[in-house]
């Protein structure tokens, strides 16, 4: 049990009998007599051969060697006592039932055992009364000479005396076994009573008197323990008064002759404090301290409506034998009663402390009882259990249930000279002997040497690696020794060292094993011999992790070859760590406490204002960093980057010698941001500025709808002080604006017509030649950039006719689109349905395409011309108009002027920076209105009206206005005589004869009409002078016409 060996070590593995069979056991006490048999078990329902007595109850001896090896103690061997009354036999006391062996004690090695019956009845001398006043009998270790104790045997019958009081519900005997105390709990309406018995002089007899009656049901002596609480070396004892202190439970402290000296309270009703006690010195000030049970404690503040967990409490006495303030330890399962049994184990691991052993009955996970093993302490009790036994760690075979429900210990029955345990199990009828294990003592030191590495210094002799590499060593030196009571000469152990154990990646290594940091080594030592090894151990070159120390392990245990071998092996101290570090550093400019304290600034400056939407810039932020304190190690550089740009590289790094470099961690953020992490110098050296520069580009991803928004931190392993904290953070925040640039260019094909006013067109057209010349008029919409055009609308306006309805340029085709435009279907082309010309590719002199207009436009642009009003026929040059709300109207500007225009609705889409839409219009001349208008220098021209209607992550594009653009033909009309053309004779001679034909043919028919006859003159003179209309138009005054 010392030192808190295991179950397995003792009852399993070395196949120890280790429990003993009694029909429900009671309290049961370890008694060592010069014998085989040492085991004292209490059997309170055991049937013996008593005459006339049913389940007396017995006491056995048993042999801790051999299981249910056990036998009945010869206490009282009668039935009950008999008296003569009125000529017949009469029983004068029943021990059936009486629970003989319910309390067991005995006062240590051959020494005085007391068992007890506290439920023998005694009659009275006329038999009419029948009191349970309980009895006790003592013997001596040879077994001889068995004699009775039953105080309350008297003619104070009657619960509200003495007839009642159950003597022997607990007992006590000190070591010396002179002095027999007996707890009579029923005494006086069950107040109790303590009765002090001297066993060399029977007639010396003390007890406690009644109590007022606000003690009654106080159940004064429901446990007994011994101890020395005076000073004046005789023995005193502690009883429990579980019911007592208005139900919160005390316990009561009396020397020899039953003269009160102490009394301490429970602080919790019905907890029944003082069900349990016993005494030990349990902080080595070799003062007994009082240990108390109160198994039927509640935290009542707990959630989980756990209740009766159980609690011990610990009275610690004073030089002036008081007592100071308790400690406490509570049980861990609901219901387990923690606290129900107590026994003292006198010091089971050598450490000069004593140690107690708590039972919990109902406890553990399947409710069958625990154990549990406290030492103690100079401070007082540990709160950690050095061991919990449960019982199914012991009992494997069966369910053994109240594992715990008695205790008792503190003698060595083995002769190993460590103190044992024995546990009962009344449910069970089981009582299980656990054997102390003897504790090895050890003495262990781990040195290395140097205390600090210096990584300028390297060894060419002792630290040369297999390959020639130079290397920094240090040596390692590990000693052991131990000793002990009653333990082997020679004991093997085996130790594992590790290097660096507190990185996850060691930088140091065994010399004779190259990149290995761990080593387990087996070793046989003497007692009291040291042994010693050293260790020659290498810190890799170009280590990162300069700052934290580097921590060398040692854990050793014992090492038993043949573990199966029936002996009990010893354990090491457990209260003794069975591992040591120790820790070296690597030499650091930091002075003579070898502490570095940095104090690191960062000031970030970024090489743009704000960041244009759809610019190819790359973004640079300029970092600085500056430490003003110590070096500062691992030193690093935290920054998110946003999902609008993407990490380039590091630029221009400041100075050279500090290397710097970063990794991006991808989506390390919630908001979907990268982590950009730096290293920054390791170490970064004191008094330093480090600049350079972060390089980031723009993703395809980039948005307006918030802004560019950097946040920078930079550490170091080694912390700085929290007034210097504030500068090492900086934030960069970066608006993200969109801006586009929109152009409108233009150009008329051809851009001069000439042409002969003096040719006849026909009036009614047939094809689209008879209209006029073709007039081809193209516009380039583009867009500068850099940030894309979601859309924009595109309008132009086209003189398709005068304000007389006349046609002026008659449209002959949709427009033609290249690029990303589209435009509504136009109505109102080629109304007249002229017949098409097949198209043929254009003479050198009248093609256009885009290159060409491209180059005409950059010569227009040169002419940066702006007018305010402009008109169709007055002469233009086609320039763009960039016109807001400051100056004319939109809606003015979509006025048609002195034409009845026609509206071409377009629009265009997903313009990025230098990307264009071309525009062409189709149409002809109409001659014959140029002819009617009778203007010599005419200039037409069509217009075109742009403005940007959305605009990418939906900025608003308001604030761009529009722009406007007129394309101008010039009409130059000439007149020229027809030149005379020589025709063929036989043409001549055919149109004559045709013509006299036809002339014959006329005559003919008008003769038949009687054309050629003459009228008379009296005919004419009978029709009017004048006719009533004249020229088409009605005229008239008075009676005349003209």
């Amino acid at each position: 049990m010392g030192g808190q060996a295991t179950i397995d070590d003792i009852s399993r593995r070395h196949k120890l009998p280790n429990e003993i069979k009694i029909v429900e056991i009671g309290r049961n006490e370890v008694h060592r007599v010069i014998s085989f048999f040492r085991l004292l078990v209490g059997a309170p329902k055991a049937q013996t051969e008593q005459p006339n007595v049913v389940e007396g109850g017995a006491v056995y001896r048993c042999s801790i060697d051999s299981p249910n090896m056990c036998q009945m103690i010869p206490f009282d061997t009668s039935g009950p006592g008999q008296i003569n009354l009125r000529g017949k036999k009469e029983n004068m006391d029943d021990k059936s039932y009486q629970w003989f062996g319910a309390t067991v004690q005995s006062s240590g090695e051959n020494g005085a055992i007391v068992a007890c019956a506290p439920r023998y009845v005694s009659f009275s001398s006329n038999l009419k009364r029948r009191d349970p006043v309980g009895t006790c009998w003592v013997v001596r270790g040879n077994f001889q000479n068995f004699q009775e104790y039953a105080p309350c045997r008297t003619v104070a019958w009657g619960y509200h005396r003495q007839g009642y009081c159950q003597a022997g519900f607990s007992a006590a005997v000190t070591k010396d076994g002179r002095q027999l105390f007996i707890g009579a709990v029923g005494s006086w309406y069950w107040q109790g009573q303590l009765y002090s018995q001297d066993l060399l002089s029977k007639e010396t007899l003390y007890n406690t008197p009644e109590g007022p009656a606000e003690d009654d049901d106080s159940f004064l002596g429901y446990s007994i323990a011994i101890g020395e609480f005076t000073g004046d070396k005789n023995p005193d004892v502690v009883v429990g008064v579980p019911r007592g202190h208005r139900l919160s439970g005390k316990i009561a402290v009396f020397n020899t002759t039953l003269y009160s000296l102490h009394n301490i309270s429970g602080e919790q009703l019905g907890s029944y404090f003082g069900y349990s006690v016993c005494v030990t010195d349990i902080n080595g000030d070799r003062l007994d301290d009082i240990i108390v049970g109160a198994p039927l404690y509640t935290d009542l503040s707990a959630k989980d409506k756990s209740y009766e967990k159980g609690r011990i409490y610990v009275a610690y006495q004073t030089r002036k034998h008081n007592f100071r303030t308790r400690s406490h330890i509570d049980g861990t399962y609901s219901k387990g009663r923690f606290g129900l049994s107590l026994a003292s184990l006198s010091d089971i691991n050598k450490d000069g402390y004593g140690d107690i052993a708590v039972g919990c009955p109902y406890g553990g996970e399947d409710g069958r009882g625990v154990v549990y093993v406290f030492h103690g302490g100079s401070t007082g009790i540990v709160t950690k259990p050095a061991q919990v036994i449960f019982s199914a760690d012991v009992h494997h075979s069966i369910a053994v249930s109240t594992f715990g429900f008695s205790v008792a210990g503190g003698m060595d029955l083995d002769n190993n000279q460590y103190t044992d345990l024995l546990i009962g199990a009344y449910n069970s009828d089981r009582v299980t002997f656990l054997r102390s294990r003897p504790i090895v003592q050890t003495t262990a030191s781990l040195k290395i040497n140097p205390e600090k590495i210096n990584l300028d210094e390297k060894s060419t002799t002792s630290c040369k690696l297999h390959e020639g590499t130079i290397v920094s060593c240090v040596v390692v030196s590990f000693c052991l020794e131990f000793t002990g009571v009653a333990i082997p000469p020679t004991i093997g152990f085996m130790y594992r060292m590790r290097l660096d154990i507190e990185n996850k990646a060691s930088r140091v290594f065994f010399l004779t094993d190259e990149n290995q940091n761990e080593q387990n080594v087996s070793v046989s030592l003497r007692k009291d011999s040291k042994y010693c090894k050293s260790i020659y151990v290498y810190l890799q070159n170009n280590v990162r992790d300069k700052l934290t120390p580097i921590t060398v392990e040692v854990i050793y245990h014992i090492y038993d070859p043949y573990p199966d071998l029936l002996e009990l092996k010893p354990i090491l101290n457990q209260n003794q760590p069975n591992n040591l570090t120790k820790q070296v550093n690597i030499q650091k400019n930091c002075g003579k406490d070898n502490i570095c304290i940095p104090d690191i600034k960062i000031q970030v400056f970024p090489n743009m204002k704000e960041f244009l939407i759809g610019s190819q810039k790359r973004l640079e932020l300029n970092v600085f960093l500056i430490n003003a304190g110590e070096d500062a190690f691992e030193s690093m550089l935290y920054s998110n980057i946003p999902v609008d740009v993407d990490y380039v590289n590091i630029g221009k790094v400041r100075p050279m010698d500090i290397p710097v470099s970063c990794t991006n961690n991808k989506d390390d953020a919630d908001n979907g941001d990268r982590r950009l992490e730096c290293d920054v110098g390791n170490p970064l050296p004191a008094n330093t500025t480090l600049s350079f520069k972060i390089l980031l580009a723009p993703s395809k991803y980039l948005s307006a709808s918030h802004d560019l928004e950097f946040q920078f931190e930079v550490n170091s392993t080694n912390k700085e002080r929290n007034s210097t904290l504030g500068d090492n953070k900086a934030k960069v925040q970066l608006p993200v604006r969109v801006e586009v640039n929109i152009t409108i260019h233009g150009i008329s094909e051809p851009q001069i017509i000439a042409y002969n006013k003096s040719d006849i067109l026909p009036i009614d057209k047939s094809t689209e030649s008879e209209a006029g010349p073709e007039v081809i008029h193209v516009y380039a919409v583009g867009n500068r950039g850099p940030s894309m055009v979601r859309e924009a609308e595109v309008d132009i306006l086209w003189p398709t006719y005068t304000l007389q309805e006349r046609p002026l340029l008659y449209l002959m085709d949709q427009p033609e689109i290249q690029g990303k435009g589209k435009c509504e279907e136009v109505s109102g082309v080629n109304p007249k349905n002229l017949k098409k010309e097949q198209k043929r590719p254009r003479s050198s002199s009248y093609s256009i395409s885009i290159a060409d207009l491209q180059e005409k436009l950059e010569l227009q642009e040169e002419e940066d011309i702006l007018e305010e009003e402009v008109t169709y026929l007055r002469k233009r040059r086609s320039v763009p108009l960039n016109l807001t709300d400051k100056n004319t109207g939109f809606q003015d500007e979509m006025s048609c002027g002195p034409t009845l225009c026609t509206k071409i609705r377009c629009s265009v889409f997903n313009l990025t920076k230098d990307e264009q839409v071309i525009f062409t219009i189709r149409s002809r001349l109409w001659k014959n209105t140029l002819d009617e208008l009778g203007l010599d220098d005419v200039q037409i021209s069509s217009k075109l009206v742009s403005r940007v209607t959305a605009l990418p992550h939906d900025v608003d594009p308001s604030y761009l206005g529009y722009k406007a653009l007129f394309v101008t033909t010039k009409v130059n009309p000439e007149s020229v005589a027809p030149q005379l053309h020589m025709v063929p004779w036989w043409i001549l001679i055919l149109s004559v004869s045709v013509g006299l034909l036809i002339l014959g043919l006329l005559a003919l028919v008008l003769w038949q009409l009687g054309f050629f006859r003459r009228r008379r003159v009296e005919d004419q003179m009978q029709e009017p002078l004048h006719h009533p209309y004249r020229n088409g138009y009605l005229l008239g005054r008075g009676d005349e016409y003209l």
